[in-house]
């Protein structure tokens, strides 16, 4: 996930040491090469009579009244007045150019709170809004200022929160409560509590504040990157049901074509099953899985994530190579209740019904090899189909059903991408002359990638790819084995597969090609 925000607006409070430490923080950031597409503004509280201070002026949004009860907070004008001023700071920068959507409204204490209450009732929709140490004001009449306009603009955008334990000003009670109306009302709020935490900030609050990262509505293109941002998986998922499934890389045919729709189409389902969140993890970088995300239309409702090195799956001893392996686990607030590991079989939970395998055939009009491998593939496809249909039109259960399996059968002259050669020579294993079977010439994956690059026909085919099951059958021009006997042994495996179950039930005539 990553920020797609241009200005983020922090009310200081009126302290000057927290007004140093939030404009530090955000010096910190450009140091690290955070957030650096975002610009920051601090505006200042005017100077105004604050009751608690004996009347006298000091830099305050609004007035406070006392500090031991949240309902004495009634400076309603003050309030609103502190509202209007957030409300044309948004709409002066919607007439510079930026969408509203990629402003972020937050504080500390007081400027948390007005902007809490600023954001919840401005007439723009925000990409997000955090209150550190702060609390609701005016919640009492906050249904009443909602109108359907204001709600509509911002009833999606989500808010942070980040309060400690121990602040002797604003209690944490306060914020909590805070969180609880605003659920209650609608809001997805993140309220954080943090230890031995007064009246300030502190680091871990801050990198918990900078991995909150909000969908935005311009971010839908695949050319906008945004800056990738860390998530605390093991703090994210303490207290949510998980489904997190991994696959060896984004854009690949197996995963693109059938591992990811399934879950896609069946997303309703899972998350019927009290499921919080559906999370999709591979070896690619941060910005590749963004790009998945959107090229499936995908924005939030499943989480597209790189595994850094494939740090986390080498943890648990599921890699394919340098890639994430293929596995599946459910994490229950933080306790993993099911793992399985596609270990070279086929993975349960990746097997949704209405999902095909895929087999392509990179075919070669001139090879009578490949002629006969196109041929009897496609008698094997049409055979599956009709006896798919059969099944399902069919009360089986006085008989013992035949196992067969209907897939894809895609059929290209073309040469595969460089993506494609990859999955491909992964499939075909590491081993001495591997990859020269499949370019010719090559000496391992980089060669093959040059060579396939400078001259697409050093591309071996025919060469027979069933993607989900990770098997590839290899050049047969030269084979002496029969085709029916090739395909059984290099594209399905020693162990027999549904679909060939199938082609030993065909006709006799249908094996002859």
């Amino acid at each position: 996930m990553a920020w797609a925000i241009r200005i983020t607006i922090v009310p200081p409070k009126s302290d000057l040491r927290l007004n140093l430490a939030v404009v530090k923080d955000a010096e910190n950031y450009r140091r690290r090469g955070k957030f650096e597409e975002v610009a920051f503004i601090f505006p200042n509280a005017p100077n105004i009579p604050i009751t608690v201070n004996f009347g006298m002026k000091m830099p305050g949004w609004y007035d406070i009244i006392a500090f031991n009860d949240l309902a004495q907070q009634k400076d309603q004008p003050g309030i609103h007045k502190s509202g209007d001023y957030f409300h044309n700071l948004i709409k002066g920068e919607v007439e510079k150019g930026i969408p509203s959507s990629r402003i972020v409204l937050g504080g500390f204490s007081q400027g948390g709170s007005i902007s809490i209450f600023a954001g919840l009732t401005s007439p723009y929709p925000l990409a997000g809004i955090f209150g550190l140490s702060s609390y609701l004001l005016l919640g009492e009449s906050l249904p009443s200022l909602l109108t359907q306009e204001i709600r509509a603009a911002n009833s999606s955008t989500p808010i942070f929160m980040g309060h400690g334990d121990v602040d002797p000003l604003v209690k944490p009670e306060w914020g909590a409560e805070t969180a609880k109306v605003l659920k209650a009302l609608g809001w997805k709020v993140d309220f954080n509590v943090y230890q031995g935490l007064d009246h300030s900030a502190d680091p871990k609050e801050m990198d918990d504040l900078e991995n909150y990262v909000p969908y935005t509505p311009e971010n839908e293109s695949i050319t906008s990157c945004g800056s990738p941002q860390k998530y605390l998986a093991s703090k994210e998922f303490s207290d949510k049901k998980v489904v997190l499934f991994a696959v060896p890389g984004a854009f690949t045919p197996g995963c693109s074509v059938k591992h990811l729709p399934g879950f896609i189409e069946h997303l309703s389902e899972i998350k019927a099953k009290d499921v919080d969140l559906v999370v999709v993890i591979a070896f690619n970088d941060a910005w590749v899985m963004s790009a998945w995300a959107k090229a499936n239309g995908i924005k939030d409702e499943i989480l597209f994530m790189t595994d850094t090195e494939t740090q986390f799956s080498k943890s648990i001893g599921w890699t394919r190579g340098d890639r994430t392996g293929r596995y599946a686990m459910i994490i229950d607030h933080g306790k993993i209740t099911y793992a399985e590991n596609e270990a070279g079989g086929d993975l349960k939970m990746f097997r949704f019904h209405k999902s095909l395998d895929v087999i392509t055939l990179f075919h070669k009009a001139s090879s009578p090899a490949s002629i006969r491998a196109h041929t009897l593939l496609k008698q094997i496809s049409a055979h599956a189909s009709e006896t798919a249909t059969e099944d399902q039109a069919t009360d089986h259960t006085s008989q013992n059903k035949l196992q067969r399996t209907e897939f894809e059968l895609n059929v290209t002259e073309d040469p595969p991408t460089s993506d494609q050669l990859r999955t491909i020579l992964e499939y075909a294993g590491s081993g001495a002359g591997k990859a020269g079977q499949i370019v010719q010439g090559a000496a391992d994956e980089a060669d093959a990638l040059k060579k396939l690059k400078e001259d697409p026909n050093r591309f071996q085919r025919p060469v027979i790819v069933d993607w989900n099951n990770g098997r590839v059958g290899k050049n047969m021009e030269h084979s002496r084995m029969p085709e029916l006997k090739l395909i059984r042994k290099i594209v399905f495996g020693d162990k027999e597969s549904e679909i060939m179950k199938m082609i030993s039930q065909l006709p006799k005539e249908t094996n002859s090609v």
